[in-house]
């Protein structure tokens, strides 16, 4: 699987996606998270300033490194604070997530790395020749895109960078841009939902887990207005349950038909057998 994508009920989600041979991580949270986060991505509260943010353990809590602070500076106290360590969990940092058991730690991570501090990026003199094909691969407008093919000198990897880089561009945009969704729709308990997307004119279809049947409307449309098409919210009930439930309704409808068929004939048998007490066969008088 190269594409993966996993949403939690929180209304947080990872992307994770392997281009070529390179991964790429891509974390998604909701408005409800601003202000409440903390970490190598730092605070969400949408002020670029401070996203800097130090491990809290080994800097002290609220510790940052200012954004406007030279690019070797950023590295060596905010990037090299937050490098993992072979088989060591750091307090503050963590331990890696990934690792390779054909291969060293060492092998893909070189403490001696010295990146690039030019923005935009510069090739070396050596490498001046390669400018055509820099300019070819990136363009003028994806620094990040510069930078990986300045580091690594491989076109592949660049455009891989410039391709997510646009992507990022594009979230950003629409990011920022006034559009109307309806609200969120959370999966019922032991139920999945069709769709994460709330734009006008997505649907969303539930269903449930095996062993458990769906109560209420299946599909919600998001209308135009930005609200959701009447229904009532869907449930997962046990199928124990909603057998149940459903012969429950049924005596509970069957029951009193019976009891106003059985009084029905009860009073008609009555009614004829009163009849025949009046009647004694002889002859009237004229």
């Amino acid at each position: 699987m190269s594409h993966i994508i996993a949403m939690f009920d929180s209304g947080a989600g990872v992307e994770v996606m392997s281009t070529y041979g390179r991964m790429m991580v891509r974390t998604y949270l909701p408005v409800t998270y601003l202000n409440s986060t903390g970490g190598l991505l730092g605070y969400y509260n949408r002020v670029p300033l401070d996203d800097l943010q130090l491990p809290a353990l080994s800097a002290g809590t609220g510790s940052i490194v200012p954004a406007q602070s030279p690019l070797e500076d950023i590295h060596k106290r905010f990037g090299l604070s937050w490098r993992l360590l072979e088989g060591t969990s750091q307090r503050g940092v963590g331990a890696s997530l990934f690792w390779h058991t054909a291969m060293t730690f060492a092998h893909y991570d070189d403490v001696n790395f010295n990146p690039e501090y030019n923005m935009p990026p510069r090739l070396p003199d050596e490498k001046r020749y390669l400018e055509k094909e820099l300019q070819a691969t990136c363009g003028s407008d994806s620094s990040a895109c510069m930078y990986d093919y300045v580091v690594t000198l491989d076109s592949a990897f660049a455009r891989i960078t410039k391709s997510h880089d646009s992507w990022a561009r594009t979230a950003w945009t629409e990011a920022n841009t006034t559009k109307i969704r309806c609200p969120a729709l959370p999966k019922p308990p032991n139920g999945r939902k069709s769709e994460n997307r709330y734009w006008p004119g997505t649907i969303v279809r539930f269903s449930c887990d095996d062993g458990y049947r769906l109560v209420g409307y299946e599909n919600r449309r998001c209308r135009e207005d930005g609200l959701w098409s009447w229904g009532e919210d869907p449930v997962c009930v046990s199928t124990l349950f909603y057998r149940g439930s459903i012969a429950g309704v049924s005596l509970a409808i069957i029951i009193p038909v019976i009891f106003i068929i059985a009084c029905t004939v009860f009073c008609v048998l009555r009614a004829r057998a009163k009849g025949k007490d009046y009647y004694t066969e002889e002859p009237g008088e004229e």
